[in-house]
Protein backbone atom coordinates (compact mmCIF):
# COMPACT_ATOMS: atom_id res chain seq x y z
CA UNK A 1 0.00 0.00 0.00
CA UNK A 2 1.05 3.57 -0.51
CA UNK A 3 -0.12 7.04 0.33
CA UNK A 4 -3.51 8.15 -0.98
CA UNK A 5 -3.76 10.61 -3.84
CA UNK A 6 -7.00 12.46 -4.58
CA UNK A 7 -7.90 13.49 -8.10
CA UNK A 8 -11.28 14.97 -7.18
CA UNK A 9 -13.41 15.11 -4.05
CA UNK A 10 -14.58 11.67 -2.96
CA UNK A 11 -11.93 9.71 -4.84
CA UNK A 12 -8.79 8.43 -3.16
CA UNK A 13 -6.10 6.39 -4.92
CA UNK A 14 -3.53 4.17 -3.24
CA UNK A 15 -0.36 3.17 -4.99
CA UNK A 16 0.37 -0.51 -4.71
CA UNK A 17 3.35 -2.36 -6.10
CA UNK A 18 2.39 -5.12 -8.51
CA UNK A 19 4.12 -8.45 -7.96
CA UNK A 20 7.11 -9.02 -10.22
CA UNK A 21 8.83 -6.34 -12.26
CA UNK A 22 6.63 -6.07 -15.35
CA UNK A 23 5.54 -2.78 -16.84
CA UNK A 24 1.75 -2.95 -17.00
CA UNK A 25 0.06 -1.57 -20.12
CA UNK A 26 -3.70 -2.22 -19.82
CA UNK A 27 -6.38 -3.61 -17.51
CA UNK A 28 -9.86 -5.09 -17.92
CA UNK A 29 -12.64 -6.17 -15.53
CA UNK A 30 -14.92 -9.17 -16.12
CA UNK A 31 -17.35 -8.56 -13.28
CA UNK A 32 -15.44 -10.96 -11.03
CA UNK A 33 -11.76 -10.59 -11.95
CA UNK A 34 -9.28 -7.92 -13.02
CA UNK A 35 -6.73 -8.85 -15.67
CA UNK A 36 -3.73 -6.55 -16.17
CA UNK A 37 -1.28 -7.12 -19.03
CA UNK A 38 2.25 -5.98 -19.79
CA UNK A 39 5.74 -7.23 -20.62
CA UNK A 40 8.16 -9.81 -19.36
CA UNK A 41 8.81 -11.44 -17.06
CA UNK A 42 5.08 -11.55 -16.22
CA UNK A 43 2.72 -10.67 -19.08
CA UNK A 44 -0.54 -11.26 -17.16
CA UNK A 45 -1.66 -10.48 -13.60
CA UNK A 46 -5.06 -11.37 -12.17
CA UNK A 47 -6.91 -10.10 -9.11
CA UNK A 48 -10.37 -10.61 -7.62
CA UNK A 49 -10.33 -7.23 -5.85
CA UNK A 50 -7.60 -4.97 -7.27
CA UNK A 51 -5.41 -5.46 -4.16
CA UNK A 52 -4.31 -9.11 -4.19
CA UNK A 53 -2.56 -9.96 -7.49
CA UNK A 54 -1.23 -13.21 -8.96
CA UNK A 55 1.20 -13.35 -11.87
CA UNK A 56 0.75 -15.59 -14.89
CA UNK A 57 4.24 -16.34 -16.18
CA UNK A 58 5.13 -17.55 -19.70
CA UNK A 59 4.74 -21.31 -19.80
CA UNK A 60 1.78 -21.23 -17.38
CA UNK A 61 -1.87 -21.22 -18.38
CA UNK A 62 -1.25 -21.26 -22.12
CA UNK A 63 1.08 -18.24 -22.24
CA UNK A 64 4.06 -20.31 -23.48
CA UNK A 65 4.91 -18.07 -26.43
CA UNK A 66 3.98 -14.64 -25.03
CA UNK A 67 6.69 -12.00 -24.59
CA UNK A 68 4.43 -9.03 -23.91
CA UNK A 69 0.81 -7.89 -24.16
CA UNK A 70 -0.13 -4.31 -25.01
CA UNK A 71 -3.90 -4.28 -24.50
CA UNK A 72 -6.73 -6.34 -23.01
CA UNK A 73 -10.52 -6.08 -23.04
CA UNK A 74 -13.38 -8.12 -21.65
CA UNK A 75 -16.39 -9.03 -23.82
CA UNK A 76 -17.76 -12.34 -22.45
CA UNK A 77 -14.09 -13.40 -22.60
CA UNK A 78 -10.76 -11.69 -22.18
CA UNK A 79 -8.99 -10.80 -25.43
CA UNK A 80 -5.40 -9.56 -25.29
CA UNK A 81 -3.04 -8.48 -28.07
CA UNK A 82 0.73 -8.13 -28.09
CA UNK A 83 3.78 -10.01 -29.32
CA UNK A 84 5.41 -13.41 -28.98
CA UNK A 85 8.92 -14.44 -27.97
CA UNK A 86 9.86 -14.24 -31.67
CA UNK A 87 8.45 -10.68 -31.77
CA UNK A 88 5.52 -11.79 -33.89
CA UNK A 89 2.02 -10.46 -33.19
CA UNK A 90 -0.13 -12.53 -30.87
CA UNK A 91 -3.79 -12.63 -29.89
CA UNK A 92 -4.66 -14.45 -26.67
CA UNK A 93 -8.16 -15.33 -25.41
CA UNK A 94 -9.30 -16.51 -22.00
CA UNK A 95 -12.68 -17.26 -20.44
CA UNK A 96 -11.39 -16.78 -16.88
CA UNK A 97 -8.18 -14.71 -17.15
CA UNK A 98 -6.13 -17.68 -15.93
CA UNK A 99 -6.09 -20.19 -18.81
CA UNK A 100 -5.13 -18.57 -22.12
CA UNK A 101 -5.27 -19.77 -25.71
CA UNK A 102 -3.28 -18.38 -28.62
CA UNK A 103 -5.26 -17.49 -31.74
CA UNK A 104 -3.91 -17.48 -35.30
CA UNK A 105 -2.96 -14.00 -36.56
CA UNK A 106 -2.94 -13.27 -40.33
CA UNK A 107 0.71 -13.50 -41.47
CA UNK A 108 1.01 -9.97 -42.93
CA UNK A 109 0.50 -8.25 -39.57
CA UNK A 110 3.72 -7.04 -37.89
CA UNK A 111 2.47 -5.64 -34.56
CA UNK A 112 -0.76 -5.52 -32.57
CA UNK A 113 -1.16 -2.73 -30.03
CA UNK A 114 -4.87 -2.23 -29.32
CA UNK A 115 -8.16 -4.12 -29.26
CA UNK A 116 -11.82 -3.08 -28.89
CA UNK A 117 -15.32 -4.64 -28.95
CA UNK A 118 -18.49 -3.13 -30.45
CA UNK A 119 -21.00 -5.65 -29.17
CA UNK A 120 -20.79 -7.75 -32.33
CA UNK A 121 -17.26 -7.25 -33.66
CA UNK A 122 -13.72 -7.18 -32.29
CA UNK A 123 -11.16 -4.91 -33.92
CA UNK A 124 -7.41 -5.13 -33.29
CA UNK A 125 -4.95 -2.55 -34.62
CA UNK A 126 -1.22 -2.28 -35.23
CA UNK A 127 1.00 -2.09 -38.28
CA UNK A 128 2.55 -4.16 -41.04
CA UNK A 129 5.27 -3.74 -43.63
CA UNK A 130 4.15 -3.36 -47.23
CA UNK A 131 6.94 -2.94 -49.78
CA UNK A 132 9.25 -1.89 -46.91
CA UNK A 133 6.83 0.86 -45.82
CA UNK A 134 5.05 0.77 -42.45
CA UNK A 135 1.27 0.85 -43.04
CA UNK A 136 -1.65 0.55 -40.66
CA UNK A 137 -3.05 -2.91 -39.98
CA UNK A 138 -6.61 -3.54 -38.86
CA UNK A 139 -8.00 -6.97 -37.97
CA UNK A 140 -11.65 -7.78 -37.30
CA UNK A 141 -13.44 -10.80 -35.87
CA UNK A 142 -16.94 -11.70 -34.71
CA UNK A 143 -15.69 -14.32 -32.20
CA UNK A 144 -12.05 -13.40 -31.35
CA UNK A 145 -10.96 -16.68 -32.96
CA UNK A 146 -11.15 -16.13 -36.72
CA UNK A 147 -9.53 -12.80 -37.67
CA UNK A 148 -9.60 -11.12 -41.07
CA UNK A 149 -7.12 -8.48 -42.15
CA UNK A 150 -8.44 -5.14 -43.33
CA UNK A 151 -5.08 -3.73 -44.31
CA UNK A 152 -4.55 -0.34 -45.84
CA UNK A 153 -2.03 1.58 -47.89
CA UNK A 154 -2.16 4.41 -45.35
CA UNK A 155 1.32 4.88 -43.90
CA UNK A 156 1.82 4.74 -40.16
CA UNK A 157 0.99 2.43 -37.30
CA UNK A 158 -2.00 2.32 -35.00
CA UNK A 159 -1.60 2.12 -31.22
CA UNK A 160 -5.14 2.04 -29.80
CA UNK A 161 -8.76 1.62 -30.86
CA UNK A 162 -12.10 2.21 -29.14
CA UNK A 163 -15.79 1.84 -29.92
CA UNK A 164 -17.96 4.96 -29.57
CA UNK A 165 -21.33 3.22 -29.77
CA UNK A 166 -21.56 3.88 -33.50
CA UNK A 167 -18.01 3.58 -34.91
CA UNK A 168 -14.48 2.44 -34.20
CA UNK A 169 -11.90 5.21 -33.79
CA UNK A 170 -8.18 4.44 -33.80
CA UNK A 171 -5.09 6.53 -33.05
CA UNK A 172 -1.43 6.01 -33.79
CA UNK A 173 1.76 7.53 -35.12
CA UNK A 174 0.56 11.02 -36.11
CA UNK A 175 -2.71 9.41 -37.21
CA UNK A 176 -6.38 9.34 -36.19
CA UNK A 177 -8.90 7.30 -38.14
CA UNK A 178 -12.38 5.91 -37.96
CA UNK A 179 -14.31 3.14 -39.64
CA UNK A 180 -17.55 3.41 -41.52
CA UNK A 181 -20.53 4.11 -39.23
CA UNK A 182 -22.20 1.00 -40.74
CA UNK A 183 -19.82 -1.91 -39.99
Amino acid sequence: TGSPSSLEPGFSWRRQKAPGSSQLMAIAWSGSRFVAVGGQPTPVFTSPDGFRWSGMYPGIGGLEDVRGLADVIYADQFVAVGYSREYRPTIQTSQDGVTWKSVRVPPIVRTLEGVAWSGNRFVAVGDELSRDVQVISILSSADAIDWMSQSSTVQGGLKEVTWSGSQFVAVGNRWVGRDSPNP
